[in-house]
């Protein structure tokens, strides 16, 4: 895993508009799953498919500090259980949460 200048996260996250430490988790998130996504055998196993489109889609959310850890627990959580697709309450919760004025 890269080590990263914190002047530069600093500077990076403020550019964007997102806390650093916030930016920091996510760059590294980015980075897990694009070699989750060089792999053949990871790329077609452990619910990468799903896993990568859920995860692309409240990665945003994640780092604009909308979605709690909690909530991100949840989410995780659902998509290893694979009840993702299911959870209608979670789905509304991330909704509501995504739908919040800053």
């Amino acid at each position: 895993m890269p080590q990263f200048n914190r002047r530069e996260l600093d500077e990076r996250s403020r550019q964007y508009g997102f806390n650093r430490d916030t930016f920091e988790k996510v760059l590294r998130l980015k980075i897990i799953l694009e070699y989750f996504n060089s792999q053949d055998y990871l790329k077609e196993h452990l619910l990468a498919k799903d896993f990568f489109v859920i995860t692309e889609n409240i990665s945003y959310q994640v780092a604009a500090g909308n979605i709690s850890k909690e909530l991100l627990s949840r989410i995780m959580t659902a998509i290893m259980d694979n009840t993702y697709d299911q959870d209608e309450e979670l789905k509304l919760e991330i909704y509501a949460a995504i739908s919040k004025e800053s």
